[in-house]
């Protein structure tokens, strides 16, 4: 986003500047998804938000496309519920034993779209993807990152001075890479349904308490944003914020909060 920009952008799908109109077939699709989506939330509070990607989003959806969208699903509620979503030391999220569980959600979500879209079931189900989602998930996968950012640069000073002190012990072992996937990225998508303004400022508040590793967070996230959606790069100023203090403009955010990490 350029710097000119100093006003919030509306993140509905359809306002968004990654979205591409495409066909009125393509249109009239998503704002059928879309209601069934506020229908679905209503009846299933446990919905925070979704937003979409792929072909939909890059106005290439044909009678015969799916819709791709990711259903944020408050993981506090699961909690609730006995349904434990772990973070490994990797930065993946694991639902253990509730593995199944997930691909139920997908199942009903995406019947029940189906009769609200007037699309064939089968047709939308290999487009609904489930998350979980909360305050909580959000900050213990970002400060493994952020851990694993430090350990990296510990990583690299440990084999400059291993390289210039010719020594003959075994070379300083590289840190175990870790990620940032699930719900994160996700987060941050043209918006199908509302409701998740509040998680991506956890996102952006925790990362900006983090100097430059909180901007290499930013990237990363980014990355995979722009791996999803699969039609823009992130090098466009005009469709994604390239900085936090850019993404706290785009939504609307306006001062920084002490969080605690």
């Amino acid at each position: 986003m350029s710097e000119k920009i100093n006003t919030p952008i509306n993140n509905n799908v359809f306002y968004n500047p990654r979205y591409v109109e495409g066909t009125a077939e393509n249109t009239e699709t998503l704002e059928r998804f879309s209601s069934g989506l506020r229908e679905l939330k209503q009846a299933n509070p446990e919905i925070l938000g979704a937003t979409v990607f792929g072909s939909r989003l890059k106005g290439e959806g044909t009678a015969k496309s799916d819709v791709d969208c990711t259903v944020l699903i408050d993981a506090d509620a699961l909690e609730g519920h006995g349904i434990a979503i772990e973070v490994s030391e990797t930065g993946i999220l694991e639902w253990g034993e509730n593995k199944d569980l997930k691909h139920d959600f997908e199942a009903h979500f995406g019947k029940v779209l189906a009769d609200k879209t007037d699309k064939a079931e089968n047709t939308l189900m290999g487009g609904i993807y489930v998350q979980p989602l909360s305050d909580k998930l959000i900050k213990t996968q970002l400060n493994k990152y952020l851990a694993y950012l430090d350990s990296v640069d510990h990583y690299r000073s440990a084999k400059e001075q291993w390289l210039e002190s010719d020594s003959a012990t075994q070379p300083p072992e590289m840190p175990e890479t870790v990620v940032i996937t699930g719900g994160i990225p996700a987060l941050f998508g043209p918006d199908l349904i509302d409701g998740l303004g509040e998680y991506r400022k956890t996102v952006i508040d925790t990362l900006s308490q983090a100097g430059s590793h909180g901007e290499e967070a930013w990237q990363t996230i980014l990355h995979g944003v722009e791996f999803g959606e699969g039609h823009r790069s992130i090098e466009d100023q005009t469709a994604y914020p390239l900085t936090l203090e850019q993404a706290r403009q785009w939504y609307g955010m306006k001062n920084v909060e002490e969080v605690s990490v």
